[in-house]
């Protein structure tokens, strides 16, 4: 440690590189799994048909998020009796 540097306080918030890197990278798997499991549950699937209803049908109105839903679930209990 240099003599000009002053020494750091108990419970100073500097954290070394090391640990902003480890922070980093606990924050990118978090993230990730954020992400796989939106995906996974179907969370996404509103956003995804957005974007696509956005980029080919500009003039079409697009549905709002809980129609959407609805015809979701109406699609995916069809043909079912319970």
């Amino acid at each position: 440690m240099p003599q000009n540097t002053p020494p750091r306080q108990p419970g100073s918030p500097a954290l070394s590189g090391r640990a902003r890197r480890l922070l980093r990278r606990f924050g990118r798997a978090v993230g990730w799994c954020r992400w796989y499991l939106r995906e996974v549950t179907g969370e996404n699937a509103y956003t995804h048909y957005a974007r696509h209803a956005r980029t080919h049908c500009p003039g079409q109105q697009m549905l709002s998020h809980r129609e959407f839903e609805r015809q979701r679930m109406e699609r995916r209990t069809e043909g079912r009796c319970c």
